[in-house]
């Protein structure tokens, strides 16, 4: 395995990832989390793999990603409209 590819792995999915996951969920019911996490990770994975190693999403792909983001915008919809009160993404 490259070097390079070794690097990106431990800043992107180790103590960094933990630590956003946990503080996130620290703050959001586990529920809200695992629809969450679930959700976003497919989605900047294929973010991380345009910006880093130039592969562009096929039609398909691109579409299933779109949808994705719907789902995760309608989840966070009462966070997004303030209907939590009025801090609400920091937590229920």
């Amino acid at each position: 395995m490259k070097r390079s590819l070794l690097v990106i792995l431990a800043v992107c999915a180790g103590a960094p990832y933990t630590l956003l996951l946990d503080g996130g969920l620290a703050l959001a019911p586990a529920a809200d989390g695992a629809v969450i996490i679930t959700g976003a990770t497919p989605v900047i994975s294929a973010a991380l793999a345009w910006l880093w190693f130039g592969e562009r999403p096929w039609p398909a792909r691109l579409a299933g990603l779109v949808l994705i983001v719907g789902g995760l915008v309608l989840v966070g919809w009462p966070g997004i409209a303030g209907g939590a009160g009025t801090r609400p993404w920091l937590g229920d």
